[in-house]
């Protein structure tokens, strides 16, 4: 894209010669007004005077407009293996790619994410996946996240802080009618014996 436009490069503070030029052009009104000779020569010099002062140029600029990047995070973990999920995911995938095709001002980005083996950042890590993807982004060219998932974010401060960047949408997998459902260990023996029962205490927690 070729844009022309006009610039100014100032040799004085520009208060300065807004000053000037109003007291030559009070100056030139006044002998006008008395019909002094020359009063129109002079505003003509002072008025040619202040724009030399401005140096105003002609610039032509080449532009390469960048488009907007939307991120599309797929939540790839274990749970997302019941039941129909995968299916209702990949044909989420699809169709949301399909939609956003049609905007030829909009690139996508699409990141998956798997179960992590980080045992100190266990479950889903939707938040650092997309704070990942996001940075890579100039500000003003994030034009928003969609999340296709099943359930909750482990990390969901990252999702916060990203939030305030750009809208971030959550589609969600499973059906109305499912709850999340968390086994949480409360002890369990460090070692067993083979052949001889041992004794691990557990609590189901559901979520809605």
């Amino acid at each position: 894209m070729i844009a022309d436009a006009v610039t100014f490069a100032p040799q004085l503070p520009i208060w300065l010669i807004a000053g000037l030029a109003g007291i030559a052009g009070a100056l030139a009104v006044l002998a006008l007004v008395k019909g002094a000779p020359g009063g129109l020569l002079r505003l003509a010099f002072f008025a040619f005077l202040t724009v030399a002062l401005l140096d105003p140029r002609m610039v032509r600029e080449n532009r390469d407009l960048r488009p907007d990047e939307a991120v599309i995070v797929i939540d790839r973990t274990s749970s997302q293996k019941t039941g129909d999920r995968m299916i209702q995911t990949s044909r989420t995938e699809e169709a949301l790619t399909a939609a956003l095709d049609r905007f030829k001002d909009l690139e996508t980005r699409i990141v998956e994410v798997s179960d992590s083996d980080d045992p100190t950042r266990p479950g889903t890590q939707l938040g650092e996946a997309l704070a990942a993807a996001s940075a890579e982004i100039p500000r003003r060219r994030f034009a928003g996240a969609v999340v296709i998932t099943d359930g909750q974010a482990h990390d969901a401060a990252e999702l916060d802080t990203i939030a305030l960047r750009g809208p971030v949408h959550v589609l969600l997998t499973g059906q109305p009618a499912e709850t999340d459902r968390r086994l949480v260990v409360k002890s369990a023996p460090g070692y067993g014996i083979v052949g001889q029962d041992v004794t691990v205490t557990y609590r189901i927690e559901d979520q809605s």
